[in-house]
């Protein structure tokens, strides 16, 4: 299966269900497939085509689930990036994959926009914001014009959907490449695993989609199972407001760092456990060793 062809049969299924959730914002899946098709339009009309690279310097938010899907759905590549690289890091990255487009937001363009020049590769900027002047592309006209009618072509499922840029054993960056058959088939093995249904409620803390835990464990996870995705708003890392958010929003899973799970622990024997969490009924932590202690106390 292609990514493509996932949320095509999600949308298909599960139609006004609610697939992403984002403080007042609510997506259901009818909407993430027809923006998603919107986007992917947009792309097309200014000359991205399959194969072409699309370098993601963006925060966790619905939009970056939209673009994403739009990107796939054309066979173009989807790498995602910190939005805290720094100059010197980008020149190497974007030197190695050569993207076409950034997509990235109003804050983060501020600073890179003196030294955008450097990058010759890339030829469209996507500002998230629409908070720049021209010659940078503001999202929401591009969502507006683009056409919400289904592309044609289908991506074949070894075709490259996603490069992750790690360091491994050493500080050079490498690219992972990954086809859209890994990437859908990583997303069901998780969510099997996890006896993950669409009564699921997934939550997303601190754990970016720049990063192939939140974005294939967790984003993509979700739409593959027809589970609803919170995304918890805001930077800082905030467990009371993380808390909330599972009570408000009936939470039934989160996937996170250890340190998160250390971080409740000890507000917990700080200030007690002031909200309803027991909607939850798994818990998972990944990314470095979790202690025995922090376990016992959670």
């Amino acid at each position: 299966m292609n990514l493509k062809r996932m949320l095509e049969t999600a949308a298909d299924r599960y139609g006004e269900k609610t697939v992403v959730v984002s403080g007042d914002h609510r997506l259901s899946y009818s909407d993430l497939d027809s923006a998603s098709n919107k986007m992917a339009d947009a792309l097309l009309n200014i000359g991205i085509k399959k194969g072409d690279r699309v370098a993601f310097m963006l925060p966790n938010s619905p939009e970056f689930i939209i673009t994403c899907f739009g990107v796939v759905k054309i066979g173009a590549v989807v790498v995602p990036l910190d939005p805290k690289y720094k100059v010197a890091e980008l020149d190497e990255l974007l030197a190695d994959f050569l993207p076409r487009v950034l997509v990235t937001d109003s804050p983060t363009l501020e600073l890179l926009a003196p030294c955008l020049s450097r990058y010759k590769s890339i030829e469209f900027v996507i500002d998230l914001d629409s908070g720049q002047e021209k010659p940078f592309l503001a999202y929401d006209e591009l969502i507006t014009g683009g056409s919400e009618d289904r592309v044609g072509a289908e991506p074949d499922p070894d075709d490259t959907a996603f490069i992750f840029y790690t360091s491994g054993a050493s500080f050079t960056p490498r690219g992972a490449v990954l086809s859209h058959r890994a990437m859908a088939e990583e997303a069901k093995i998780l969510g099997d695993g996890f006896g993950q249904t669409d009564r699921d409620v997934m939550m997303l803390f601190a754990l970016p989609m720049s990063h192939v835990f939140g974005l294939v464990a967790v984003m993509l996870n979700a739409v593959c199972k027809g589970s609803s995705l919170v995304i918890v708003p805001g930077t800082g890392l905030s467990i009371g407001s993380f808390m909330t958010a599972i009570e408000q929003e009936r939470g039934t899973m989160f996937l996170g760092i250890p340190y998160i799970f250390a971080l409740a622990v000890d507000m917990a024997e700080k200030e007690g456990i002031k909200n309803d969490l027991s909607s939850l009924r798994l818990c998972c932590s990944s990314g470095d060793f979790l202690p025995d202690d922090v376990v016992e106390k959670f």
